[in-house]
């Protein structure tokens, strides 16, 4: 991510929504069967998020452990350096639910998507997100105040939808506000913590403008998409913040070695499946480029942050003697449950706990106890295929702010004209959104997702994630749809009067005409 590289990951965001765009201009015709497709999606990608948290959760904490200091990830693998792309997805998704009690009037609808917002408003709860849950509320106020006002054109069609959707967001709100009130989020939302946060997040913005107005080039156009990782970490060597952790690979003489710099804490894994309370061995062979070694190596459950349950060596040499050979013995732990869908991940963790020198490591190989290597790529060959990263200094990663984060990357020109498409979408939706007939709700749809989306990315660069630019402007070209024309009947055609019927004259056989005098 320190490399100019980046802008293509990013971009990708974009390139996609352009190639899905045109199945819905092409159904623009029948704009409700599109929105209606659109809005299916949405749900199921939204049952697929909400499945995988609870299953993070059962196997983690426990689905009703709120003290824990564990945020539920999902499926967003974009995480392992910070994001909040799980709730943004979440109420991004939750008004395409919620609009089921209404565009779909139906009641088999209704207990299905009031336990599916239920779900919601938990998955929302266990991410400890004070902005997810700002996301959500936004959501629950624009499709109820969309709702009261249509009570008016439509009484009996939303009635029963209406009192369903108070109770469901009424439930939805007793959920935040319960996991709220537990240990872990209620020491998130003291007034100290809430004002340290600000602070911390009002210096950091700062270090992300500073170096955009250093010059006009990049005031006017940036400083590229994707760069502020690479910008961060040379300003920081400069400042008073600290160095964040890097990693890179360098090829050279038909093999290829990681280089693992200091700074914050970065570990790199392989997903490993390994039997309980056995025997492995770890060997890593490399170099240290200071005056010795401190390499830590751990066996984890763990799906993508939080260690649990780890066995740890820390590999150490007291000489620096050049290329070394270290190894060490690791025995996993007994499992908690005899259950193969409630077992948790494990990883061969590889950290550097040094702070003021680098490693560079030529193999890691870790071998069961006859001797049968369970890692692929340990000698990094393949470059860093089947390998991952995480850091914990997310600060270094991510500008917070989806508006800055544009500022950042494409400067003033971008983020006016950023500015004024959002502006046109919203308007756009809005617009869709109090038309009074049924279609009316497809504008509402978006637009809650759009305010609830821009909720959360006021606090965090959701852009950062493809896939989330990609939800991104898909929801922005669906808001630029012009609202369909009021289906008017045609004016009646003119009936002609009928003609007079003409008298039938019968003749007789003598050529006189019968009947017909007056």
């Amino acid at each position: 991510m320190h490399t100019p590289y980046n802008a293509l990951r990013l971009a990708k965001g974009v390139f996609w929504a352009l190639l899905l765009w045109p199945f819905f201009a092409v159904g623009s015709r029948d704009r409700a069967a599109a929105f209606d497709r659109f809005a299916l999606g949405m749900v199921l990608g939204l049952a697929a998020a909400i499945l995988a948290v609870l299953w993070e959760r059962l196997i983690f904490p426990g689905l009703h452990d709120y003290s824990t200091e564990y945020r539920a990830v999902g499926l967003f693998s974009d995480v392992h350096t910070g994001g909040a792309f799980l709730e943004g997805y979440l109420v991004a998704a939750a008004p395409f639910l919620l609009i089921m009690l209404f565009w779909r009037a139906r009641w088999f609808w209704w207990p299905l998507a009031g336990v599916l917002f239920l779900l919601t408003a938990y998955a929302v709860a266990v991410t400890f997100a004070r902005a997810g849950y700002a996301g959500l509320l936004v959501v629950v106020m624009v499709v109820l105040a969309s709702a009261l006002w249509r009570l008016g054109a439509q009484p009996r069609a939303l009635a029963g939808g209406a009192l369903a959707a108070v109770i469901v967001g009424a439930g939805g709100i007793y959920m935040l506000t319960h996991v709220a009130q537990d240990r872990f989020m209620s020491e998130r939302t003291e007034r100290g913590q809430v004002e340290s946060d600000w602070q911390t997040r009002m210096e950091h913005w700062g270090y992300a403008v500073d170096p955009v107005m250093q010059g006009l080039r990049s005031a006017v156009f940036g400083l590229g998409v994707g760069q502020f990782p690479r910008v961060y970490f040379w300003d920081s060597m400069t400042d008073e913040r600290s160095t964040p952790a890097v990693h890179s690979l360098t090829e050279g003489g038909g093999s290829a070695r990681l280089n693992l710099f200091p700074g914050g804490d970065q570990r790199f894994m392989q997903a490993v499946s390994l039997y309980p309370s056995t025997e492995y061995e770890v060997r890593v062979v490399g170099e240290s480029l200071g005056e010795h070694w401190r390499l830590q190596v751990a066996v984890c459950e763990l799906w993508v942050l939080y260690p649990w349950r780890c066995v740890t060596r820390n590999l150490r040499a007291e000489a620096d003697d050049g290329r070394q050979l270290l190894e060490a013995t690791l025995v996993t732990r007994e499992p908690l449950t005899r259950f193969s869908f409630s077992e948790r991940p494990t990883k061969l963790i590889v950290r550097n706990t040094s702070s003021s020198h680098g490693m560079i490591l030529d193999a890691v190989s870790l071998q069961d106890p006859s001797g049968r290597e369970l890692l692929a790529n340990g000698d990094f060959s393949s470059g860093l295929d089947r390998w991952f990263f995480t850091s914990d200094d997310h600060l270094a990663w991510h500008i917070k702010n989806m508006g800055l984060q544009v500022l950042f990357e494409q400067g003033v020109i971008g983020l006016l004209l950023w500015a004024a498409l959002v502006a046109l979408a919203l308007w756009g939706a809005l617009r869709q959104g109090i038309d009074p007939r049924p279609q009316g709700w497809a504008g509402v749809m978006v637009l809650a997702a759009l305010l609830s989306f821009l909720t959360v990315g006021m606090f965090d660069s959701l852009l950062d994630a493809p896939r989330m630019g990609t939800l991104f402007f898909l929801l922005i070209f669906l808001a630029l749809l012009a609202p369909e024309p009021p289906q008017s009947s045609p004016p009646p055609r003119p009936q002609r009067s009928p003609r007079p019927r003409r008298r039938r004259r019968d003749r007789t056989a003598d050529g006189f005409v019968r009947g017909g005098g007056e």
